[in-house]
């Protein structure tokens, strides 16, 4: 689930507000990320249902008055570990159990 809602300040700068949702289903690793060498490292113990996964985002737009120069930026905190990383789309499908 995503939302999102633009703020325009002033004349020259609009502030972007964002907030991401993500549910972790994936938790009988059916996806079979655990046989990659590489994510060994970060699945340690039994995988549960992660249900606190929101990711708060802000940016910003600011253009000066000459209309030829814009700065941007852009800030989040993301909930995603590196095995689900590699996971695939399709995980969004599977139940918790």
């Amino acid at each position: 689930m995503f939302a999102q809602d633009d703020w325009r300040v002033g004349p020259s700068l609009t502030l972007n507000l964002r907030l991401r949702y993500e549910l972790d289903t994936d938790v009988k690793n059916i996806s079979r990320v655990d046989e990659i060498p590489l994510v060994q490292p970060f699945l340690q113990g039994t995988r549960h249902c992660d249900k606190n996964n929101l990711g708060p985002r802000v940016g910003f737009n600011w253009a000066p008055a000459d209309g030829r120069t814009s700065v941007h930026g852009d800030y989040g905190i993301s909930s995603r570990s590196p095995s689900r990383q590699c996971s695939c789309s399709k995980s969004a499908r599977r139940g918790c159990t």
